[in-house]
Order: C-alpha cells, then structure tokens, then sequence
C-alpha cells in the first residue's frame, strides 16, 4: 500500500478501519471533522522558521547577554516574555472554524534547539506534527488544539505509525476564561499549565488550559501523563506564533488537490485536498522578517469584547455550584459563596496606528471570496 501523502491523509485511510483508533472514541466523527477542516501543510522552510525565529528566537537571551546576565535579569526576563506571549495569545484567532496545519517537526526542532543551545537527536521526535485547531461553537474567541504525530518507526498500538495526543489544549483570545473543563488539575505548588503549554516559565494565566475533546479519549494525571506534558512543553508558543503572524509573512500559497487514494471499506477513497505554505524568501532574510512581524503583532490594535471577570478580591469558592444574582450593572454576587464577578466593558488595546487586528486571513483564493468553493 502506497505511503499517503501527508499526516491528515494517514489519519483520514485509519478512520476507515473496522476498529476505533487508539485513543479516539469514534472513527466516523473524527474522519468528519478531518473532511471539514480548511487543511494547510508548512513546508520546511516555514516549519524552520517557525520553531526558530518565530517561536523561539524572541524568548531567548538577547546577543550580547552573557548567562550570568540572563540570571541576574531573571525576573525582569519573566515580565518581559509573559507580556510576549501574552500579545501573541490575544492575536491569535482562528482563520477558519476548523483548521488543520501540519509541517516537518525536526527542521522546527532542530532549529529551535540550535537558538536554545541544545543537542538535537532527531531520533526522539516524530517527522511530523499536525494541528487540529477547532472554534468553540459558541464563542469565536474561544480555540482547543489537539495534536497528532507521525513516526515511520513507531506502531501507536493500532497498526498505525500515526498517534494522537491523549489531551487537548485550549486558549482565548480575550480576557475570559477557558470555557472548556480541565480533565484533570495539576497538584498545588506545581508549574502551572500555561507555563507547560508555552514554555514560558512565570507565564501564568487562566487563558490558557486543558481541556477533554469528545472525539478523543482522556486520560487522568499519571505519571505517563505528566512526562507527555513535559515532552511537548511549547506546542502553543508555536501555535500563537503562527496563527498571529499568518497575514504578515511573504508566503506562496498552492492549492493541492489530491489524484490518488485507497480502498477504504470496500471502495476507492481519494485522499484530501490541501493548501501548502511556503516562504518566498531565503534563510538568511528569516531573522529579520520574523522579529518585525512579532513585532507588529505584539503591538497592532485590537478589540477586546465586553466580560465577566472574577473579583479578586471577592472570589468565588471553587467547590460552589454558584447562583449569581446582579448586585448592580457591573458586578455579580453568588447567593452561596458570596464570590463576586465584575463587569469589563468593551475596549481597545494596542497601538491603532500600527493597524486593526480584525482576525481576517489571507489564506483564501479570489475563486474562493467570490463562490464559497472549498
């Protein structure tokens, strides 16, 4: 059997097999998300650009700076980092409800390794790495990420070299909170989960979370669940790199429409369409393209729609149901624990001049804007 032509296509052929995927709780359902999903496939020098310049290269120590400065500058390198991520986090919104995007993982790894000082052994991470990035139904701002893999030398378990990570991520690009319940919660005292999903440690905020995807099976807080974790430590800086930054990078854009396929429950399937990404422009131009797009993203203008935010000083008691009365236009009080929420109204941050992050992508063909055609 021919070797499918790209991570989303080896997970579509599994989903015809008579038998559930490890770890998904339904074939049927995932296939159909896959199929609905807008499918755009990085080439190797975006997946490079991505895990170095754009992911990582603004979250290490500047040039000049020696070790000891970075330690004596700690604290202040903590500020500093948390208010990048925090200005990616805000810009990036979905281009698309449902949103696929894989790319080669070792150029990403190597290359932020090589920015990070460390040994890369291509034998520890997976040749690919997808991203199903799906909008919360009701809330735009709302996003969950879950992740999937391929290693031509691994069987997952199912006969599949392809595995899907047992836990999903999510995020808002608001002042919410994550509107999806945690699976599990880490134990007091320990890093916190946005530390974990961006790798920014001291980055702590209820943005961003865990969460249980009902087309997956999760798992509980193990110790393999923990390690898992830590392997994959930063997926969502890269996620916030790219989706806030998609508009301003000098990208081609091809339209792939696939001619072969497989024999799938008794017929011919053919595998799916994609769009692939690619830098129009050499490596050597990478840093400085990538620090003036991060730099416009973390400074454009952007709205932020009204909120209930948690009074601090008045905070609900986690173990409430909670009945929230209005105690006047801008404040909530629980009749049983007597935690409050205030009111934000809706704002503007950022810098107007430098543009109006209005979450629309360039991602689309002119046949598209003009017909809907997928």
């Amino acid at each position: 059997m021919k070797t499918p032509p790209t991570l989303i296509d080896h997970l579509y052929r599994a989903s015809f097999s008579n038998k559930p995927m490890m770890s998904w709780n339904n074939n049927e359902r995932v296939r159909d998300v896959l199929k609905r999903a807008r499918r755009f496939v990085l080439d190797e020098g975006m997946a490079t650009m991505l895990g170095g310049e754009l992911a990582t290269a603004a979250f290490t120590r500047e040039r000049g700076e020696s070790l000891e400065d970075r330690e004596r500058n700690y604290e202040k390198n903590v500020r500093v980092h948390s208010r990048k991520v925090e200005q990616l986090r805000i810009q990036s919104r979905l281009p698309f409800p449902i949103t696929w995007f894989e790319y080669p993982l070792h150029p990403a790894m190597r290359a932020s390794n090589a920015m990070l000082g460390r040994e890369f052994n291509p034998h520890d991470v997976p040749q690919t790495e997808g991203w199903l990035l799906e909008q919360h139904p009701g809330i735009p701002t709302a996003a969950m990420l879950s992740i999937f893999s391929r290693n031509e030398t691994i069987d997952a378990g199912d006969g599949n070299d392809v595995w899907t990570f047992p836990i999903s991520f999510a995020w808002v690009t608001d002042d919410a909170v994550v509107p999806w319940r945690a699976p599990f919660e880490l134990p007091g005292g320990s890093t916190s989960m946005s530390e974990i999903a961006t790798g920014i440690m001291g980055y702590k905020s209820d943005r961003i979370g865990i969460a249980s995807n009902p087309l997956f099976r999760s798992m509980d807080l193990t110790h393999t669940m923990v390690t898992l974790l830590r392997e994959w430590t930063g997926v969502m800086r890269r996620v916030f790199a790219l989706l806030s930054t998609l508009n301003d990078l000098p990208l081609a854009f091809r339209d792939v429409v696939a001619s072969k396929g497989f024999i799938g429950r008794g017929s011919y399937k053919k595998y799916l369409d994609h769009r692939t990404l690619t830098l129009t422009i050499p490596a050597s131009e990478y840093r400085k393209v990538a620090r003036k797009v991060i730099a416009a993203a973390r400074r454009k203008a952007h709205e932020v729609r009204g909120h209930w935010r948690i009074d601090w000083r008045h905070p609900p008691d986690p173990m409430c149901p909670h009945d929230y009365v209005a105690t006047d236009d801008a404040h909530l009080t629980c009749r049983l624990c007597r935690g409050m929420k205030i009111h934000i109204p809706p704002h503007e941050r950022g810098d107007a001049s430098l543009g109006m992050v209005t979450h629309d992508y360039r991602v689309t063909t002119e046949r598209e804007r003009t017909d809907g055609s997928a």
